[in-house]
């Protein structure tokens, strides 16, 4: 039988040898750490610490600082926060709450400059969107978690989050753990410490997670990621004429992918690039340029497809220059992405009259400055058509040291032609081109102008589906341009997407407007989550906004008629909210500018929403609890409504458009509640409310009480109610009314919701009764207020309302005998 060799002497003395450098390796690694953090192998040479600073054993190479972080754990261990031996004020206490820890270091002084800590479980991520957003360039931020931060952490968040270098916030899960180290600077390789921990199925949290080191401060911080020098040697920059004195050659050219450097050339001298790497320039490049002393003073390029703090960037390089110092612009592969509103609106009071137009790849070159009056001459731009670039723009010829301007006249043109050029189906719009422009406030009646209205952030929620659909929505926004005192920077548009965003965003911009998507959802989502959005993440501190539904158009009043509303919506809890829509609305049932009533429904399609409401009933509850159904169903049941009531106008301020006959059978009552001859304000500008003090409760029961009493009361008899289904009533019964007194029609009613009277006479008047609940809309307590086509004031009351007993000696009931006289093809029950 073979046996085993046994190994010789020598193969165990290099066994013995091996395993005893092994462990001298593991001693050193336990005993001899140098600090660098995560298990670096030497230190370096650095001098061991008498004193670990932040659990650091070894001083930090220079420009490097010592840092411990660790993550809270559960509900009982907080965070920990260390850095170059400095602690937040709270570290001392442990009195962290939960949510995310927020610390700022100073770049400079290396001290800690503010401990926040945002509670996303609670109250969502807003606050700390607004803080991530305000911190500035250069600055350092410790990231520390403590219970939950991934519930109501939104991707915008999670997205400036990223950009500051982390690559772990996105796969955050529910009580995980996260910690994070970072530098603001938009560097392409930015010095981060993080980590992260998930929890596991068997446990409550993630166990705690840390991370420590020596933290690199970068020191460089440069505007953009480029520097300018001027060329050497001049040249006419391709102009062909000979410039005057006054003038100077200039040519600037965009590029459309970096694989080329922009092309700047100013009074014969070409601006060289020193930045080696094409690919740091994407985005909108700026410069910086005197006139007077022919130098180039300061260049930035921000990169806007990627980096959402770049427009904050953007920002202050441009509050930086002085007035009268000219900005050259020019795109450098794609900008839009992540390009703000806010960064437009900054370009364009520099003179641009184009950048709100520029889409995804589109090429972009601007000259103007700050204290231009008004737009610059000195723009182009060429529209991108999906993933393909727009083609490449340049400016070129003798440019005046005072660059000239377009008139208001000449950039409305100029920016339809730019859409038209860009989007079909406009045809009628883009061969008129009508002038428009915002009717200043000066228009608006003096004793209106400091009412709030006109400062209140206006909701459009727009409908993109169908060519008829994008038509209408352009008619709700040019209506809007026709009201006194609308200010179009407090306009947002609302859309679904993200696909089809680039046209609704054009179409915005081309008014003024705002304009924000949401991701694919229902109708009635998008409405919820937009307003949720106007309340909270545009961080809007009005009390009140304005929604507007999709496809309606607004009277040139409608500002006015809130305006002379909200005193009574705000000083009456016993009111929901104001509409600007009746749904009686029609050529026989409407009329009366100056009459406004209360409704115990709740009209959509144009109405005040406050901030109060949704708090109450919508931020917390989500859609279902108000807006889970279209509007002309009736938002918010009645148990929801708590016996609150709506201020709805006789004339309705906002128009629909009609429903076409294309529905199935459920949906046909739409056409005869959007589709009939409807009235609506569309001439005078400022009608004035002769009952608007008369609508908080008291007052209005009063009022009412008073109708009651002092109209005319109607006598129906069979014949004339025969009459009235055929379509003779008003003719007949309302011809001898005084105008100025108006009729009262009195009803019998077996219990308080009994309405088979009420659907009987509805018919007489082209009233809208209700399908599902086959109820009279709007309605007040068993009554129902209305004008005729003639003008008659007329009101419905019936025998259950607490206004029945105020009617004259003198009044009839029709009763409810009398409906046998109904042809059956009349549905009364």
């Amino acid at each position: 039988m073979k046996q085993n060799k046994v190994p010789s002497k020598r193969k165990r003395r290099l066994l013995l040898i091996a395993l005893t450098i092994l462990i001298l390796i593991i001693l050193y690694q336990l005993f001899n750490w140098d600090g660098e953090g995560f298990g670096l192998w030497s230190n370096g040479g650095r001098e061991r610490l008498a004193t670990p600073v932040c659990r650091q054993y070894y001083a930090c190479p220079s420009g490097s600082f010592p840092v411990f972080v660790s993550s809270g754990e559960g509900q009982e261990t907080p965070p920990s926060v260390c850095f170059d031996g400095r602690y937040p004020k709270k570290e001392q206490d442990t009195e962290f709450n939960r949510g995310l820890l927020m610390v700022t270091i100073n770049e400079k002084t290396h001290s800690i400059e503010k401990s926040s800590v945002f509670d996303i479980y609670s109250h969502g991520s807003g606050a700390l969107e607004e803080a991530l957003r305000a911190t500035r360039h250069g600055i350092l931020l410790i990231f520390a978690s403590y219970d939950d931060v991934f519930y109501q952490l939104s991707d915008y968040a999670k997205t400036l989050l990223s950009e500051l270098g982390s690559r772990a916030i996105s796969e955050l899960t529910y009580r995980g753990t996260w910690v994070f180290v970072a530098q603001k600077g938009g560097f392409s390789n930015p010095p981060t410490y993080e980590a992260i921990s998930f929890k596991s199925v068997n446990s409550d949290w993630a166990d705690s997670v840390s991370v420590s080191g020596c933290f690199r401060v970068q020191s460089d911080l440069p505007e953009g990621n480029i520097s300018l020098s001027r060329g050497s040697s001049p040249s006419t920059c391709d102009v062909e004429e000979q410039c005057s004195d006054e003038e100077m050659p200039l040519s600037v050219s965009s590029v459309e992918k970096p694989v080329n450097f922009p092309h700047v050339c100013v009074d014969g001298y070409v601006v060289t690039y020193s930045e080696p790497n094409r690919s740091h320039l994407r985005g909108l490049n700026l410069i910086a340029y005197n006139a007077s002393s022919k130098a180039v003073l300061k260049v930035g390029s921000f990169d806007t497809y990627d980096r959402y703090f770049d427009n904050d960037r953007l920002i202050k390089f441009l509050d930086s220059i002085p007035d009268y110092i000219w900005v050259i612009g020019v795109t450098v592969d794609e900008a839009t992405q992540k390009l703000e509103k806010k960064s437009m609106d900054y370009l364009s009071k520099f003179g641009s009259s184009l950048i709100h137009q520029l889409n995804f790849r589109g090429s972009w070159v601007f000259i103007g400055y700050r204290g231009l009056k008004g737009k610059s001459v000195y723009e182009d731009l060429r529209l991108g058509d999906g993933d393909k670039y727009g083609k490449t723009v340049t400016v070129r010829g003798c440019v005046p040291k005072k660059l000239g301007v377009l008139s208001r006249k000449k950039v409305w043109s100029r920016e339809v032609g730019m859409f038209c050029s860009g989007f079909q189906g406009y045809n009628k719009f883009c061969k008129q081109r009508p002038y428009y422009l915002p009717i200043p406030k000066s228009s608006v009646p003096e004793n209106l102008r400091s009412s709030p209205v006109y400062s209140m952030p206006i909701l459009v929620v727009g409908d993109m589906g169908t060519q008829d659909a994008q038509l209408s929505l352009l008619e709700s926004l040019t209506s809007l341009l026709k009201v006194p005192g609308m200010d179009p920077a407090m306009v947002t548009l609302a859309t679904q997407g993200p696909d089809f965003i680039d046209e609704p965003s054009a179409l915005a911009n081309l008014f003024g407007f705002r304009y924000e998507w949401f991701d694919r959802m229902s109708y009635i989502s998008l409405i919820h989550a937009a307003i949720q959005s106007m309340f909270i993440k545009e961080g809007n501190n009005s009390d009140y906004i304005i929604v507007l539904e999709s496809h309606i158009t607004v009277s040139p009043d409608i500002l006015a008629y809130f305006a002379q509303t909200l005193p009574a919506l705000e000083s009456d809890p016993g009111l929901l909210t104001v509409s600007a829509w009746n749904e009686h609305g029609f050529r026989d049932s409407s009329g009366d500018p100056g009459l406004v009533y209360r409704s115990d429904t709740f009209p959509g399609l144009g109405w005040l929403l406050s901030r109060r409401l949704y708090s109450d009933q919508m931020a917390y509850a989500g859609a279902y609890i108000c807006c889970d159904w279209p509007s002309h169903e009736g938002w918010l049941p009645y148990d929801q409504r708590r016996g609150r009531e709506t201020i709805v106008p006789d004339l309705s301020r906002v128009s629909r458009v009609p429903i076409e006959d294309s529905f199935t059978p459920y949906y046909v009552f739409l056409n005869r509640y959007y589709s009939g001859t409807r009235l609506s304000s569309t001439k005078n500008t400022n009608h004035t409310l002769i009952n608007a003090d008369k609508l908080e409760d008291s007052q209005y029961t009063s009022y009412m009480e008073t109708l009651v009493s002092t109209n005319t009361p109607l006598t129906i008899d069979n014949s004339t109610l025969s009459s009235c289904l055929s379509g003779n009533f008003s003719a007949t019964v309302t011809s001898d009314l005084d105008k100025e007194v108006g009729g009262s029609i009195f009803l019998e009613q077996s219990y308080s919701a009994d309405y088979r009277t009420f659907n009987a006479i509805a018919k007489c008047f082209s009233l809208f009764v209700d399908g599902a609940t086959n109820k009279l809309r709007s309605m007040h307590r068993n009554t129902l207020r209305f004008t005729t086509r003639s003008g008659n004031r007329l009101l419905l009351v019936g025998s259950k309302s607490p206004y029945y007993t105020h009617r004259p000696n003198n009044s009839f009931t029709v009763s409810l005998e009398q409906l046998n006289y109904i042809p059956h093809s009349i549905d009364t029950q």
